[in-house]
């Protein structure tokens, strides 16, 4: 099934290729595409040990018949998709190592080129300027190297974004509904089900809807066959990941956790974080019915929320492509200049996880790289940037939503 949807996707799709290839001037865009040739070659030789045996175990579950490995916190969708990729080489006995390896670099570096080319096609307006943070951002190529796919997300968004703009309703729904195959996304997915309604009508969100649901039944086959993870991941309200039982090292609230087992069973066992997530979601709805904030700042919001309350937090490509549009969009520089402040920001507290082995880190490193309340730092970012995005001029409106609400 999931083979069928990919070629389909493929061939119904595949005037989007030229979307890769976003730089108008000669030279750039052949710098751009050297870069992207030197990626596909260069990035699959390094990886992340533990997170790369869980996605080349689940995909070989799925071609093997077997369930998921316990680890694995997506829908079963994105293994399938990656084994349906797999399985021309899987049939001929050539499925190894370094073939996976090698795959699910590929489609991280795929969604990092159309995430760059669909953020032109969403502000032609300022084409040149629309993907550099998503493709400068230091730890969006950090993540090419390291194999994990939260690029991936913002792909989907993005595409679901420019499906609106061209009014595909149905295939809006699919694309941002399939980004929340990790999960984190879904709250954001739903909430901009909930703006289409409000703007564009009854009619145009059943359809965005109607590609939503057709997104979640292909799963269905696989619960169907393993029926207790669906009822787990249900129960734990998705958080299904290594992070189920305390917060990630980034969190904004790992600082508090560390001095007080209380707050973490308090935050973690009675569920906090969701109805924090929850909450802002309803706020920003509001909001967007109230025309107080436009579309993009409305989803940065949602997707905020996210980054800051959930167990595993800090996945900021989508909030970086967000805030960076709806900078552009409104020639915020303001905007622009807090949405670069959180990539660095970010970045800098990678810095000890990315650095090669080869540099020696200066003896003082520790106090900023090791700092227990790095998280705060990294949350007091985003907190900045989304006050200096909705305080700064009139919202306006993004252009996929635009116009009068229905009737």
């Amino acid at each position: 099934m999931s083979y069928a949807v990919l070629i389909f996707a493929l061939i119904k799709w595949k005037r989007w290729i030229r979307l890769i290839v976003w730089p108008e001037h000669p030279t750039v865009r052949l710098v751009w595409l050297m870069w992207l040739g030197f990626l596909v070659i260069i990035a699959p030789i390094s990886y992340h040990q533990s997170d790369m045996m869980n996605w080349v175990g689940a995909i070989q579950s799925q071609l093997n018949g077997a369930v998921l490995p316990g680890g694995h916190a997506y829908l079963p969708v994105y293994a399938q998709i990656h084994a349906a990729l797999l399985l021309p080489f899987y049939l001929v006995g050539l499925d190894k190592f370094t073939i996976e390896v090698y795959l699910i670099h590929f489609i991280i570096i795929a969604a990092y080129a159309f995430a760059s080319g669909l953020m032109v096609a969403l502000a032609p307006r300022d084409k040149q300027l629309a993907p550099l943070v998503t493709i400068l951002a230091p730890t969006s190529i950090f993540f090419i190297f390291f194999g994990t796919n939260h690029i991936v997300m913002w792909a989907l968004l993005a595409a679901a974004l420019y499906l609106l703009m061209e009014e595909h309703y149905f295939w809006a729904g699919f694309a941002a509904f399939a980004g929340g195959y990790k999960f984190l996304l879904l709250p954001t997915s739903i909430t901009l089900l909930i703006f289409v309604f409000i703007r564009k009508g009854k009619e145009k969100a059943l359809r965005f809807l109607s590609g939503a649901m057709v997104f979640f039944v292909l799963n269905v086959p696989y619960y169907l066959f393993d029926f207790e993870r669906a009822l787990f991941t249900f129960r734990e309200k998705a958080n299904t990941g290594s992070y189920m039982y305390h917060l990630d090292g980034f969190h904004i609230f790992h600082f508090i956790e560390t001095q007080s087992q209380a707050f973490q069973t308090w935050y973690m066992g009675k569920d906090i974080w969701f109805y924090a997530v929850g909450a802002v979601c309803l706020v920003t709805i509001a909001l967007y019915s109230r025309r107080k904030v436009n579309t993009l700042q409305g989803l940065a919001l949602t997707y905020a929320a996210v980054v800051l309350f959930a167990p595993e937090p800090f996945r900021m490509e989508p909030l970086f492509g967000l805030l960076w549009l709806d900078g552009i969009a409104r020639e915020d520089r303001g905007s622009q200049a807090a949405t670069v402040l959180i990539a660095l920001v970010y970045g800098a507290f990678w810095y000890q996880q990315a650095y090669p082995p080869i540099l020696t880190l200066a003896p003082y490193s520790g106090i900023i790289l090791n700092a227990p309340a790095r998280g705060l730092f990294i949350g007091a970012s985003v907190i900045v940037a989304l006050i200096i995005s909705l305080a700064r001029k009139r919202p306006g409106e993004f252009m996929l939503l635009e116009g009068n609400d229905h009737g």
